[in-house]
């Protein structure tokens, strides 16, 4: 029984090095293609208040990352896909929120003092969860699951 979760353990590792060795490639790599859609073009208008931009990067006609960003009135929350071959292997999301400012006259977002509150890593092989990584405060929007399906939306808009 030992062997078998010790031979699964280390395949897992394997799978988490080769996904980290792709990300790597994909982020260094400045030779792409890139497609920008608006706000109104990949979301519902009531999902931001602040508008929001989704980007593909494109390598010889191949989506291999997609670069979501909304923007909220307490903050900015970014997820970023990574694609080998169309399918998702890592999704990085990241929310900052703005600190609010609450005096006795006024109260306000500050807009320049911005403070990371989630940072979340997903790691998938054939559409399934492999492991993730969990950092900050959660939300619903955080499940691996709806990733996945996030993505294939994306894919599908900036493919168009």
């Amino acid at each position: 029984m030992f062997f078998i979760s010790s031979s699964a353990f280390a395949q897992e590792v394997n799978f988490i090095s080769k996904i980290r060795s792709i990300v790597e490639r994909i982020n260094t790599d400045s030779a792409y293609k890139t497609k920008t859609l608006g706000t109104e073009e990949f979301m519902r208008e009531e999902e931001t208040d602040g508008g929001g931009s989704l980007t593909g990067y494109f390598k010889n006609g191949e989506l291999k990352k997609i670069n979501e960003w909304v923007g909220l009135s307490n903050g900015i929350v970014t997820i970023e896909y990574f694609l080998d071959h169309g399918d998702l292997i890592f999704a990085y999301e990241r929310k900052k929120s703005f600190q609010y400012i609450n005096k006795p006259d006024t109260s306000y977002w500050d807009y320049q003092d911005q403070r990371v509150i989630r940072e979340n890593r997903f790691y998938f092989r054939h559409g399934k969860l492999i492991k993730k990584h969990i950092k900050g405060d959660q939300d619903p929007s955080s499940d691996d699951t709806e990733l996945i399906g996030w993505c294939k939306k994306y894919s599908a808009l900036l493919q168009k």
